[in-house]
């Protein structure tokens, strides 16, 4: 009799952790998929990191550069401002908005360290240009200009050449037209 009533017990607990078990599977995958669906995979869920990262303007990246799995991006505002966006490899082609900076119009120059490297990054939306020019003081003594093809408003991105230096970034356009 008392195995009986041991016996029907268990059968009761069972009956009980079963739908518990499932509820709480449930509960977890709901989690994983909400929190992978903010993961920045696609080029849309990046620009709405960006939105909500900086969310004085409406933003479009124009170009991606990839740094050592890390995408360099480059977007363009509502009313025409520029911003540079670094997005961190969190695994399985997921990534996480490292950092973010606009300056209004322009073009857009920082510092970014990917692994063990400074990186110097600059990118311009404000015009089509054909090239930029990017020059260095190292100390006293200038470096450069290194030229780039920017026909395709790609990011640029150069180590960086010392640990104290001045840079500058110039876009040309087809006519000659500098942008600063």
């Amino acid at each position: 009799n008392i195995r009986e009533r041991q016996e029907d017990g268990m059968r009761r607990r069972t009956w009980v952790a079963a739908p518990g078990a499932l509820i709480l599977l449930a509960a977890c995958l709901l989690v994983y998929h909400a929190a992978s669906r903010n993961d920045a995979v696609t080029v849309e869920e990046r620009e709405r990191r960006l939105q909500e990262a900086m969310p004085d303007g409406s933003w479009t990246i124009v170009h991606e550069t990839e740094v050592e799995g890390y995408l360099l991006s480059g977007a363009r505002g509502g009313r025409g401002q520029s911003a540079l966006a670094v997005f961190e490899p969190i695994g399985g082609g997921r990534y996480q908005l490292r950092e973010a900076v606009s300056h209004g119009a322009g073009v857009i120059t920082n510092n970014v360290r990917i692994q063990d490297t400074w990186y110097d990054v600059i990118w311009f939306g404000g015009a089509v240009t054909e090239y930029a020019e990017v020059s260095y003081v190292v100390g006293r003594e200038p470096q450069g200009p290194y030229r780039y093809d920017t026909s395709e408003m790609e990011v640029i991105c150069r180590p960086a050449p010392a640990n104290e230096y001045s840079i500058s970034a110039a876009y040309y356009d087809g006519e000659g037209t500098q942008y600063q």
